[in-house]
């Protein structure tokens, strides 16, 4: 997936995600090891999918304004008024 699309909003495909989940283990299991003293593989929705409105709130606070615009990629968007989400 492109930048472009990542930012706008437009999620991958279950396969997709499927395919990058098993390459990001791979890869991790290659620098430790294949030992379930030294790895535990979680996913994001265990936590994510449970959060309250009011919670996700707060996690969106952390992200300020200043954070964004430290960041080339948020930087250059801006300047070529590229959209961040995928409404219209």
């Amino acid at each position: 997936m492109d930048e472009d699309a990542s930012l706008a909003g437009e999620g991958l495909a279950r396969e997709e995600i499927k395919k990058n989940v098993e390459a990001f283990i791979k890869q991790t299991k290659m620098v430790l090891h294949d030992n379930p003293d030294l790895i535990e593989i979680r996913k994001n929705s265990e936590w994510y999918d449970k959060l309250s409105a009011k919670d996700l709130l707060s996690l969106m606070s952390m992200v300020t304004h200043d954070r964004l615009m430290a960041r080339e990629m948020f930087r250059k968007r801006i300047r070529e008024k590229k959209k961040f989400t995928n409404t219209s």
